[in-house]
């Protein structure tokens, strides 16, 4: 079958950041799956973005659809014939559908009786006669966030189209059609250095256009802006920092990035550097430089979009721009310094935090309640933790965080070390908001801990108190975020806090106590989630989930006792007798009698009986000593017992002494298992 290299690229005025990526990537996809529906296939598929354009390309894909037989399933033969065996309405309609005789029609025979059929060959379409509907097929499932429409055109896009590249190798395929433009080989080339370009070939696409002052490859780009933005930052004696985010925008705004060093005044370094690196990257859209300890030198490094024949006038016209903001920065710091953290109490009275849950003041007063409670629990000093919870949010009034809001919490740090409060206090203003996302550091300080515990926990108790519950991709209090914040730091600092108490007390502050329940199964439930990205089975978590254990490092000592000793050769022959356990003692009820040996009859239930009183008692003390893994390791020792008995002896015997004698004896076992975790649900590694 004959086989090209299919490209197809889309000219645009510039698209959203954003956009350059996800529709990128979302186009080869969509284009991949339609190839596949349709019977196209290829070998291999690139995609390419850039401010000005969006391209895929597949190698070695088929010129025509690979034929294939296929069948159309019609009426039940029954129903296609009447009694005098003519040809019915429904037989004639499906016939005609098919655009066949009825004759020509085939009886299949299937399981739920013969049907009448059309079998049939399909495929050996034309790539190029049918790509034109593709196209528009594709177009409109592209996940455009905002279309425009502009001139006269019906069709929309997400920005005005200015090229359209379609070349089957060097082929143009000029069937397509977009918003006015047929498509050739012309491509749009960098608007100053080169406006337009012939692209020769599917496979010299990226060479072409590299000609032309554009790297195709959005990928290709940020490496270059990481490495040319480290290099300039070495030659100024110190080190870039390579904020993943700004590299991922910066390569979404260029086609052709150059990095170009620029300074600004020393004096400006007064101001605390998270302040002037923010600015840097969120407004400038440059890189901040440091030395070897982390401070920040006097200099920046932006990313031009051209070849400057003149790079000390583009570094001049950056330096201009990002003056005005430095000055503006160093204004709000010394304003800030003027006033004390507790001078801005009194407007926090006038903020609302929402509506049914007050001011921010109000959420201060209710996070510092949890916060002394918490801290009476692990043994932190509860008068700097009550210090802290008041002074935590008194940042939002400065000047400097209503101008960068993201510096909340931050600036609050600074602000405390500045009026000469304690370090640990300070620490704990900052670290309240701590994990700022998946896998983000933790507080350090204990005072932070407690504070950041308190805040995330009224966060959730209020969330759902006025019923904001996530629900799909909604989650406006990012709840999903404080409870994974709040079980991490609960675990990764080994801290027993029994989450029904501390949940509770949250609730107290909102007269909230229907929630409560709510609340703890919406962090267990957060929990699963967490324990599947550390790749727990699932089966391990709702084992230990039926213990109903209030104590979150403990679940998770047994959670991962559990997975280890799923690993055991003797787990299998376990799990298979405890599922055995529970579905006869659910369908039979438990036995709570005491076990009376002179009952047994046969010689397997004696040596279980006899092989469980000697180890029940180890497996009890190791449990209360929270030793989960020797514990299950104890209670395998009782598997060939417990398979024997059950390949012997049936449990639910006629004689009712009997059966409840055995059904008591795994009464018994079944309950020191539960101490640990219901094995029944689990499942071998």
């Amino acid at each position: 079958m004959t086989k090209k290299t299919l490209l197809i690229e889309i000219g645009v005025e510039e698209l959203p950041t954003k956009a350059v990526c996800d529709l990128t990537h979302a186009g080869r996809d969509l284009w991949a799956s339609i190839f596949a529906e349709r019977g196209f296939s290829f070998d291999q598929q690139n995609c390419f973005g850039s401010p000005r354009r969006l391209a895929w390309r597949f190698h070695d894909i088929d010129l025509a659809s690979q034929k294939r037989k296929t069948s159309k399933k019609g009426p039940n033969i029954k129903a296609a014939k009447d009694k005098d065996g003519n040809w019915t309405k429904a037989a004639l309609g499906f016939a005609a559908s098919c655009k066949v005789a009825v004759e020509q029609l085939a009886v299949s025979k299937t399981d739920k009786g013969d049907f009448l059929s059309y079998e049939f060959e399909e495929g050996g379409e034309s790539l190029r006669a049918v790509l034109p509907e593709l196209f528009r097929e594709v177009i409109a499932k592209l996940p455009i966030a905002k279309r425009m429409r502009w001139a006269d055109f019906q069709e929309s896009f997400v920005r005005p189209v200015n090229s359209l590249v379609i070349l089957a190798d060097d082929e143009i395929w000029d069937e397509t059609e977009f918003f006015g433009v047929r498509a050739s080989n012309i491509s749009q080339g960098h608007r100053t250095h080169c406006p337009s370009i012939k692209i020769q070939n599917a496979l010299t696409y990226e060479d072409d256009l590299r000609s032309a002052f554009v790297i195709a490859s959005w990928r290709e780009r940020r490496k270059i802006i990481a490495q040319d933005v480290a290099r300039v930052a070495e030659q100024l004696g110190g080190s870039a920092l390579l904020n993943e985010d700004l590299l991922d925008e910066v390569a979404s705004i260029t086609e052709f990035p150059v990095a170009i060093a620029g300074n600004f005044e020393e004096k400006y370094l007064s101001v605390p550097q998270e302040v002037l690196i923010t600015t840097m990257q969120d407004n400038q859209k440059t890189f901040a430089v440091v030395d070897k300890k982390g401070k920040l030198l006097p200099h920046f490094i932006a990313v031009a979009n051209l070849q400057s024949t003149k790079p000390e006038s583009v570094a001049a016209g950056n330096e201009r721009v990002i003056r005005p903001r430095f000055a503006d920065a160093e204004f709000f710091w010394q304003q800030d310094l003027k006033h004390k953290l507790e001078d801005f109490l009194p407007g926090l009275e006038k903020v609302v935090y929402q509506e049914k849950l007050g001011s921010i003041a109000d959420k201060s007063r209710r996070v510092g309640k949890i916060a002394e409670f918490i801290a009476l629990k692990i043994g932190a000093d509860t008068e700097m933790v009550k210090k802290a919870a008041e002074l935590a949010k008194c940042d939002l009034q400065s000047e400097m965080v209503m101008e960068f809001p993201e510096l909340q919490g931050v600036m609050g740090r600074h602000y405390a070390l500045a009026q000469g409060l304690e370090a640990e206090i300070a620490a704990a203003i900052e670290e309240q908001y701590l994990p700022l996302g998946a896998g983000g550091k933790l507080p350090e300080t204990l005072t932070g801990t407690v504070i950041s515990l308190a805040e995330k926990l009224d966060t959730l108790v209020g969330g759902f108190f006025i019923g904001a519950k996530p629900t799909g991709s909604k989650d406006p209090y990012a709840l999903r975020r404080q409870a994974i914040g709040l079980i991490r730091i609960i675990l990764e600092k080994n801290l027993n806090l029994p989450l029904t108490e501390i949940i509770s007390k949250s609730a107290e502050n909102l007269a909230a106590e229907a929630n409560i329940a709510e609340v703890r199964e919406y962090i267990l439930e957060r929990l699963e989630a967490f324990y599947r990205e550390k790749s727990i089975d699932g089966g391990v978590y709702r084992a230990v989930r039926a213990t109903n254990c209030d104590d979150l490092c403990d679940f998770d000592a047994r959670v991962n006792s559990l997975q280890k000793f799923l690993a055991n050769n003797q787990a299998a022959s376990l799990l298979a007798s405890a599922k055995r356990i529970r579905n006869i003692l659910k369908k039979n009820g438990e036995v709570q009698l005491a076990v009376n040996t002179d009952k047994f009859t046969e010689t397997t239930e004696k040596n279980l009986w006899q092989s469980w009183q000697e180890i029940a008692s180890e497996i009890q003390k190791a449990a209360a000593n929270k030793d989960y893994f020797s514990a299950l390791e104890k209670f395998s020792g009782i598997s060939n017992a417990l398979e024997s008995f059950f390949n012997d002896v049936m449990v639910i015997a006629e004689d009712l002494e009997l059966r409840q004698n055995r059904l008591a004896m795994l009464s018994q076992i079944q309950k020191t298992c539960a101490q640990i975790a219901d094995l029944s649900e689990a499942e071998v590694l």
